[in-house]
């Protein structure tokens, strides 16, 4: 039927035994449609060493079957990713039919991590973007080849699993599907934020200070390794620093001006606390004190990752002894009083002199004595003379 295929099966000229036997294989390509037989006659010739002929032949049919569609489907990111918690990115599908007969491309949709199939040639959410088509004929041995944009959502901790699949069907109704998948990275991102509080606003020199840092995580993602560095200025000297009860700080104290604590991790949402103690060695003023904060997991916003508090130290007042007179009474006795005879009543009990009457009396006193003085002068002359 396919004419001579002596070059392929090798056997002219070989010889052949009373009773021997040998074989060839030969692979031609039978088409024909659904139903049809395809009968295939081989003829053998062959002499014996007087030149006699001898010619044998055989044959086999072929029946023609309905031969189903193949295709094979490809999926591509082109390498992308997106930050958490999502982006969109742009897909590229290849349809290829590897089969024997043209097909028809009946469907293209697109699964994001096990969920509903989505129509990925109408743009509606999350598509937002589309050049795939429905109805499109592919010829045997090409390949149809779309882009799409979806929205990508993830917190970081995996990729997006994300499938698509495609059902052809050939002229006799014939259907076909493939399916391929892609990963895309979400990357981790997390915005950090810390606060610092002291404990009081103002303090004497000698005091100590206590600050409260918390340190916030907004998400999208886990923050890993995480650090806060408090480098504390001059005029305070750590104490003690001390993280909340049930969190797992590490923290490096080897000196008495840097502190550096240590966590291996902060879920999206969620918050820590330390407690760092530091004593007041300082002349009046003001002392301020910056704690900072980060993580190696991406921060897209670092304007939160710091924060400072200011101490006033004052000065002590000074003590004053404020002094209050006291009244000394006089030691000078009162004489009694002279019996009362005119029948009145007289006071039993004297009233006492303060040291000023007692002066007074003094003088009064005194001048008693000279007007006396003076009228027994006068008194004698007036007897001398008379």
């Amino acid at each position: 039927v396919f004419g001579d295929i002596t070059d392929e099966c090798s056997l002219r000229g070989a010889v052949l035994a009373p009773g021997g036997t040998t074989d060839c294989t030969i692979t031609r390509f039978v088409g024909g449609n659904a139903g049809d037989v395809h009968e295939n006659t081989v003829v053998v010739t062959a002499t014996d060493d007087e030149q006699n002929p001898a010619t044998g032949t055989d044959d086999e049919d072929v029946d023609v079957l309905d031969v189903l569609p193949v295709i094979e489907v490809t999926k591509t990111d082109g390498e992308a990713s997106v930050d958490a918690p999502g982006g969109t990115v742009t897909y590229t599908v290849d349809v290829a039919n590897i089969g024997v007969e043209p097909v028809t491309l009946d469907s293209l949709t697109d699964t994001v991590d096990g969920g509903d199939p989505i129509d990925v040639s109408i743009v509606a959410e999350p598509i937002s973007a589309t050049t795939c088509e429905l109805g499109v004929q592919i010829a045997p041995g090409d390949t149809y080849s779309c882009t799409f944009d979806i929205e990508v959502l993830g917190d970081g901790s995996s990729d997006v699993f994300d499938v698509v699949s495609a059902t052809v069907s050939d002229d006799e109704e014939n259907p076909a599907e493939d399916s391929d998948d892609e990963q895309t990275p979400v990357d981790p991102v997390a915005d950090l934020g810390i606060t610092k509080t002291a404990d009081s606003q103002e303090v004497n020199s000698g005091d100590q200070v206590s600050y409260t840092l918390t340190v916030d995580n907004d998400g999208p993602s886990t923050a890993t390794e995480v650090t806060v560095t408090d480098e504390l200025p001059e005029g305070l000297a750590l104490v003690s620093v001390d993280g909340d009860e049930g969190e797992e700080w590490d923290c490096d104290a080897s000196t008495d001006e840097v502190v550096s604590c240590r966590l291996l991790a902060l879920a999206a949402g969620e918050s820590a606390t330390l407690t760092v103690v530091a004593a007041v060695d300082s002349d009046p003023g003001t002392i301020r004190n910056t704690v900072v904060v980060a993580s190696e997991t991406p921060d897209p916003d670092d304007t939160n990752n710091t924060d400072d508090e200011d101490v006033d130290v004052v000065a002590e007042p000074v003590q004053t002894t404020t002094t209050t007179p006291v009244t000394v009474e006089s030691e000078t006795a009162v004489p009694p009083a002279s019996p009362n005879t005119s029948g009145g009543s007289a006071s039993s009990t004297p009233l006492a002199f303060t040291g000023g009457s007692a002066l007074l009396l003094s003088l009064g006193g005194l001048v008693v004595l000279l007007v006396g003085a003076a009228l027994v002068v006068l008194q004698r002359r007036r007897s001398i003379a008379s």
